[in-house]
């Protein structure tokens, strides 16, 4: 499915459009919201809307329900996709897919994206999948939940500067959003302080590096080895 990274940076075009601004996230904030019954960013509401692609979810909305989903119990920033994830790979390996093919994809993300329903690799294969299928309702549905996604991440800052980091909940997404940006990774990575910088090939912009707050991920994995002492 080689055409599947096309379709990704056609995707985050779209997305991309019009979003001149961009806000850091206030977690603390997003937490007391998003566990408020009575805001309109409840937590529960809010993603029940996004799985019907309720086109009416604003970009507040969309950046509660993307940092949000930290705050739930499914929440891990590194996903588990266990047999499901070996079957996947095992399919996109192929030159050509066949019909078959092509459901067993939407199959398999399905049930990957049930734990980890934000993930935009997913998320655009999915897409993908269904666009070749001609499933047009399906292909509007995943298109929605995926730029609703990016609206957020690329709300959050431009990743040039350490202060001006995106803000993503999970590793993956860091990957995913350099494809958006049009760059390729240069496979080295650091970590400074709470930021991932992403090196990244020689590009029009002359940007060495993206810049990636990973607080979310740090304080999971603080969390964890704290429960497991």
């Amino acid at each position: 499915m080689k055409t599947t990274i096309f379709l990704i940076v056609l995707f985050y075009f779209n997305a991309i459009e019009g979003q001149n601004k961009w806000d850091k996230p206030n977690y603390k904030q997003i937490k007391k919201d998003c566990s408020n019954i009575k805001s309109n960013f409840y937590y529960d509401s809010l993603f029940a809307r996004y799985l019907r692609a309720d086109t009416n979810i604003n970009l507040d909305e969309k950046r509660h329900l993307y940092y949000g989903f930290q705050f739930t119990k499914k929440y891990s920033p590194y996903g588990e996709g266990g047999h499901f994830n070996d079957s996947l790979r095992s399919v996109m390996k192929l030159n050509e897919l066949t019909s078959l093919d092509y459901r067993n994809v939407s199959i398999y993300c399905d049930s990957l994206l049930v734990g980890d329903p934000m993930n935009l690799k997913y998320l655009s294969m999915q897409a993908n999948v269904f666009r070749k299928m001609g499933d047009s309702s399906r292909y509007s549905i995943t298109k929605f939940k995926l730029n609703s996604v990016i609206d957020a991440i690329l709300s959050s800052g431009d990743g040039e500067t350490e202060k001006s980091a995106y803000y993503v909940i999970a590793v993956a997404h860091e990957y995913s959003i350099l494809k958006i940006l049009g760059y390729e990774y240069a496979g080295k990575q650091s970590l400074i302080g709470t930021n991932d910088l992403l090196k990244i090939k020689e590009n029009e912009n002359n940007l060495k590096g993206i810049y990636f707050d990973v607080t979310s991920s740090l304080t999971f994995m603080e969390n964890l080895f704290k429960k497991n002492k």
